[in-house]
């Protein structure tokens, strides 16, 4: 039994070799010669699975892919090659949350602003919008939902319109990107939408790069630039728009879901859907342990400081914004490379409950323990 598995899954050689050989390739670029002879193959986002790749792997029996979207995945040449798939889904919910929380604790100090009482408008509420809106409403943040296409699978949810939701003080973007039917998500943001964001509002794209048309955005950004954009995602990867690139306040090279728990988490889900697929024993465990415990002393600080403190102990957004700084005066192929490098060696994040809290004050004690923080009492 030959397990392909993308070299960036975590941990993918000790939890599969458990089940059979393990052999890793490269995801992007592909060298689809690293897959012909695999029985099960995991992928990431970076590896698109159509009729070409399904053909060069003719003894494929399962496919699975590390991440919590499964749009790179042909569903349709997968149904008719009778070959059933997995994705993550999920996985990476806690650590996109955590991302937005970050980047909107840092507009707040480097603004001197507060969130409290400002609307929300969350476009997208599945696992990661509703995490979204739960950790917003602890901070005091009013969130508007907004799903069309939920709330019409489910009764009991009411949605917000799309003007509602870009009507707030802050748009956040979680939706999956789809390409066809009443629904469709790709330029979802399109000038027409875009005119509806208010001067001086923040503007959040977590989701799909291609969620958002680029031409209207950079011109938006470039011309009248009355809008703060934060993003971790971009259309054109591994190359995002280099205008784009230098106008957003925080750029992140879409490692957003890229904790050290959520890897994890992802590994865990796929092993466990691919040994349910051979009927084997599940043995491998995944050492969440091995993230340790930090300390974080607020030693008397409130307020957004004091959470922003909380937070950049265990993720700092700048980091990774002056990472992707650097690439701004390199050229596109070496731009792309340097992209995918900076998520290849991502180094470990750990997500907020690996956080131990000191000197809290009563205002922020509530905040930190919604957020999963270990908070002491002192």
């Amino acid at each position: 039994m030959l397990i392909a598995l993308d070299e960036n899954i975590r941990e993918a050689q000790a939890s599969f070799s458990s089940i059979g050989v393990a052999r890793t390739f490269r995801g992007r670029p592909l060298d689809i010669s690293a897959v012909k002879d695999a029985d099960i193959i995991c992928v990431r986002s970076v590896t698109k699975v159509d009729e070409e790749f399904l053909k060069a792997a003719p003894k494929v029996k399962f496919i699975a892919t590390a991440t919590s979207g499964s749009e790179h995945l042909d569903k349709e040449a997968l149904k008719a090659h009778g070959i059933p798939w997995a994705a993550a889904k999920g996985s990476n919910a806690v650590s996109v949350t955590e991302w937005v929380m970050a980047v909107l604790l840092l507009h707040a100090c480097r603004n001197k602003q507060s969130l409290s009482g400002r609307s929300i408008g969350i476009i997208g509420v599945g696992e990661v919008g509703s995490r979204v809106a739960k950790y917003s409403e602890a901070l005091g943040l009013k969130p508007v939902l907004c799903d069309p296409p939920r709330a019409e699978r489910e009764k009991d949810f009411q949605s917000a319109s799309y003007e509602e939701a870009l009507s707030c003080d802050i748009i956040t973007l979680h939706t999956d990107l789809t390409t066809e039917g009443p629904y469709k998500t790709y330029h979802l943001i399109d000038a027409e939408k875009l005119s509806k964001i208010k001067e001086g509002a923040v503007l959040i794209q977590a989701s799909r790069g291609a969620v958002i048309d680029s031409a209207p955005l950079r011109e938006r950004l470039m011309k009248a630039r009355d809008l703060d954009f934060y993003a971790d995602v971009w259309e054109g990867e591994p190359c995002p728009d280099k205008d784009i690139l230098c106008c957003a306040q925080i750029a992140t090279p879409h490692i957003a879901g890229y904790s050290w728990d959520g890897k994890l988490r992802g590994t865990e889900m796929i092993y466990s859907a691919v040994c349910d697929f051979l009927g084997k024993e599940k043995t491998w465990r995944a050492p969440y342990h091995e993230g340790g415990k930090v300390e974080i002393d607020l030693n008397g600080l409130t307020g957004e400081k004091a959470l922003y403190k909380a937070v950049s102990a265990l993720y700092d957004p700048e980091r990774d914004d002056t990472a992707m700084c650097e690439t701004l005066d390199m050229g596109d192929k070496k731009r792309a490379e340097r992209f995918d490098e900076l998520r290849k060696k991502y180094p470990k994040r750990l997500e907020f409950s690996h956080g131990i809290i000191k000197n809290a004050a009563a205002s922020e004690k509530n905040i930190l323990k919604a957020w999963d923080f270990e908070v002491k009492n002192d």
